[in-house]
């Protein structure tokens, strides 16, 4: 009988230096889990919706494989692209359709790497059932010799809906984006990837007018000006696909068994990982007596705004052909579906009709692509660390070994040349204030360092060995409070004289302060890949791709 592993902490941390990488594991591995995760797929019994989990793996795949190359068709040239095999391994990968920064695009750089050397499908999904994020970009500017970080927006409109239904709401804005990033930048960056790369968002955009679905399509054309060999496919184009319904039913049949699971090892993982919040890495499923949510999000054509999903348990009702549930936002919205089974398209197709779309969640999403559509996914380290939770739900709901992912990631810095005090140690400084206080003596040894140009009056030296040797008096009890007044005595002759030299260290602080937050700003991983240099970038990506 099939024993579940038990979840265990791994640290994962990505890389701190440019052009450092973390990939795990080595790509000999890799092929060895991949044939592992095949075996899994061919050698079990396990049914998922009355039917083999074999047999729905492939029709998955034959779905999957017409999604994604009729998508990729709608706007780049796919002759350069092999075709999609069922017989060859399937690796996937997948992030929101955003300007990500550069550790996220090394994905799909690796994701094309590995295509190659094991000679395997590769697709990335573009996640577009999550909620869009503000239309800017966090872009560096410089006015009077000052650092910041300046909010671009591509678009007017921040409503919060999810990406797939995003649209412009003033193309003015869009087209001009990338004029207004460089005009932020100036002469900070030298041919950022904005400006290449924009042309191409501005025409996707004016063929369906999502903001989102053209940055990604603009990313994609430009990554196969550099040789990535990657198929790409949306999310919500796979979420009308009928193993998808079939997957959805299951979960929603075993509704309560998936939810005593999915929290059990949600409570696990916090502990294990020392979490106090409740909604990291994801917050509990809620369940009543009435009603049981599930890790679906659910929204309709009358309200586009994404809702949780809840069910009611099944019940069989006459009149009825087959079973019946509930599905609810636990709130003003609900309707009941037929979970009947013995039509794969009824479930999807009966929701469409009522203008209602069911999307998966984050640990829903990456269960069913690992388990249905990949032989193999990479993850970032985000994903990497909470996808060990699915891992726990995978072999504890479906009793079966969780496959195996991989975890990929790179750091990259834009490089901006910042002022010396930059580089100066503002612990450094700290210290030595608090010495003023406590240790003028030492202030005075220290701030000579930090402040050459500063004169110290020769009175200072005279008191620094007075202290010294009236600190290694002997001194009796009966003594010791006017030894102590004297110490004290001392100090105070030496932070007057200090007084100034303390004045202009404490104003270096707040230069270098000043400096440190604008290194801050600027030395973040996180900045998009479309503000560095074309060239720099390139072949850092590429470089870092090919790995052992």
């Amino acid at each position: 009988m099939f024993q579940p592993r038990p979840l265990t902490y791994k640290k994962l941390r990505a890389p701190e230096k440019h052009g450092e990488q973390f990939i795990s594991p080595e790509i000999s591995v890799a092929s060895e889990q991949i044939d592992t995760n095949i075996s899994t797929i061919r050698d079990n019994d396990l049914e998922i919706d009355g039917s083999a989990y074999s047999d729905l793996v492939s029709q998955a795949r034959l779905e999957f494989f017409a999604k994604a190359t009729q998508y990729t068709a709608t706007y780049r040239d796919t002759v350069q692209l092999t075709d999609l095999d069922p017989d060859k391994p399937t690796v996937l990968s997948g992030h929101q359709p955003t300007l990500f920064h550069p550790g996220v695009w090394f994905k799909n750089f690796y994701l094309s790497y590995l295509g190659k050397n094991l000679d395997a499908n590769v697709v990335n999904l573009v996640i577009d059932n999550d909620v869009a994020p503000a239309r800017s970009i966090q872009v560096p500017e410089c006015v009077d010799a000052l650092h910041h970080l300046n909010a671009i927006a591509f678009d007017t409109d921040d409503a919060a809906v999810p990406f797939e239904t995003a649209q412009i709401q003033s193309a003015s804005h869009f087209q001009s984006f990338a004029d207004r990033v460089g005009q932020s930048m100036g002469t900070l960056v030298d041919d950022p990837l904005i400006h290449e790369l924009w042309p191409f968002a501005r025409k996707q955009a004016e063929q369906h007018g999502n903001p989102y679905l053209a940055i990604a399509q603009a990313r994609h054309i430009f990554e196969g000006s550099l040789g990535l060999k990657t198929w790409e496919v949306p999310l919500s184009d796979i979420c009308d696909t009928a193993v998808f319904g079939r997957f959805a039913r299951h979960l929603i049949k075993h509704a309560h068994e998936l939810l005593a699971h999915y929290n059990t090892g949600l409570s696990e993982y916090r502990q294990i990982n020392k979490i106090r919040s409740k909604s990291h890495p994801v917050p509990n499923l809620e369940h009543s007596m009435e009603r049981c949510e599930l890790p679906f999000w659910i929204w309709t054509e009358e309200n586009p705004t994404r809702r949780r999903l809840f069910v009611s348990d099944p019940t069989t009702e006459s009149g009825l052909e087959s079973k019946t549930v509930i599905l609810s936002d636990n709130a003003e919205w609900q309707t009941t579906i037929s979970l009947k089974g013995d039509e794969d398209t009824l479930f999807i197709a009966e929701l469409r009709k009522m203008g209602v779309y069911i999307r998966p969640r984050a640990l829903a999403t990456t269960m069913f692509l690992r388990l249905f559509l990949g032989d193999f996914f990479v993850h970032g380290i985000g994903g990497g660390k909470y996808d060990q939770l699915t891992d726990y739900i995978i072999e504890h709901f479906f009793q079966i070994p969780a496959p195996h992912f991989a975890i990929a990631t790179m750091t990259a810095f834009l490089g901006i040349d910042l002022p010396k005090e930059s580089i100066e140690d503002l612990g450094e400084i700290e210290s030595t204030l608090r010495d003023f206080k406590h240790a003028p003596d030492r202030f005075a040894f220290k701030v000579r360092k930090l402040l050459p140009h500063i004169y110290l009056d020769e009175d200072i030296e005279g008191l620094i060995t007075e202290k010294e040797a009236w600190v290694h008096r002997d001194v009796e009890p009966a003594d010791r409070r006017e030894w102590h007044l004297e110490l004290e005595r001392i100090h105070g002759k030496l932070q007057v004289l200090l007084s100034e030299a303390h004045e202009q260290l404490s104003e270096r602080r707040k230069l270098v302060e000043k400096a440190v937050k604008q290194w801050e700003l600027l030395h973040s991983r996180e900045l998009s890949y479309c503000l560095f240099p074309k060239k720099n970038l390139r072949e850092l990506l590429e470089i870092t791709s090919r790995t052992p």
